[in-house]
This record gives structure tokens, C-alpha cells and sequence, in this order.
């Protein structure tokens, strides 16, 4: 989505704040973008050391919930950090034979979960994620109803389902 897109709709969700493990996402990707980082603890940009901007990955997934609020639409903003970046990378391999664009996530289903923690070397404990992503055509649990003809006629009485 562009800058211009993103006034538009109006932003961006409701971000998801991964607080205790077992925390799960689920639902259908209806957005990807990214948005420039900054630096721990500040509003100011952060960069990589040749100067580019880092950025990092935001999933915008509608799930079936809305926390109670009756103007909640249900749509989260997922932010791949870290651990949930690699979890999402792996889940894309697993996924796509070949390298997907975005438009080809639009429309796939996620299941996120935050599922342990491991000690860093930054104080804080590391977050962990498992990831799978159903790709839009893999997702359909519709089936194509057969030709309801018998002989070339139809059939006197439809067998029950």
C-alpha cells in the first residue's frame, strides 16, 4: 500500500503486542507494507551502515475477533521483528515453490503463534514463532458440484450429502 493508500484507509490496525506464550494470530492477510524502524527506545530513524533505511515487514490480518469493542473491525497489524520475520520467512518457503510477490500473500490465511522464550544477550528475553501460511487456492475447502446428469439425462432423485 502507498503513503497515500494508508491515509485513505484510514492507517493501519490495531498492532498486536505479544504478552504471554501461546499468544496466537489467525486469520486471512489482507495487507502487507513496511514502515522504516527506529532506534531502540527513540523516534529517531534507524539505518543500516552503508546509510539505507531499515524497514520492517507489517502484516495487516483480519481475524474473527474485535476484543469486545463494537467499532473493532478485527484487523491486526502484525510486525515481523526478529524471531516472527524468520518464523514468516520459513512459512513462506514451506508455502510457495517460487518466491511470491506481495499480491500473492494478500489473500493467503496465517497462523502466528509466539510459542517460547529464550535468553538473549540483551537483557530481555527472546521471543520465538511458529508460522504457516495457506496459500488463496490451497485455503478453498469449496468442491465443483458434479454434472447432474445420469446417461445423459437427469438423474430421477439427488443422493443426500
Amino acid at each position: 500500500m502507498s503513503v497515500i493508500g494508508d491515509i485513505y484507509e484510514g492507517g493501519g490496525a490495531k498492532p498486536v503486542s505479544w504478552e504471554r506464550k501461546g499468544q496466537t494470530i489467525e486469520g486471512e492477510i489482507v495487507g502487507i507494507r513496511s514502515k522504516q524502524l527506529t532506534k531502540f527506545g527513540t523516534e529517531i530513524p534507524d539505518h543500516w551502515d552503508d546509510g539505507s533505511p531499515k524497514y520492517t515487514p507489517i502484516l495487516t490480518v483480519q481475524t474473527p475477533g474485535n476484543d469486545g469493542d463494537e467499532d473493532d473491525d478485527g484487523k491486526r497489524d502484525v510486525y515481523l521483528r526478529s524471531n516472527a520475520f524468520s518464523a514468516f520467512g520459513k512459512a513462506l518457503r514451506e508455502a510457495f515453490k517460487r518466491k511470491p510477490e506481495d499480491e500473492d500473500i494478500v489473500g493467503c490465511t496465517i497462523k502466528l503463534q509466539f510459542y517460547e522464550e529464550e535468553k538473549s544477550g540483551k537483557g530481555a528475553p527472546r521471543k520465538l514463532f511458529r508460522c504457516r501460511i495457506t496459500p488463496k487456492q490451497a485455503a478453498s475447502t469449496a468442491w465443483e458440484e458434479p454434472t447432474k446428469t445420469v446417461g445423459g439425462r437427469p438423474p430421477e432423485e439427488e443422493p443426500p450429502f
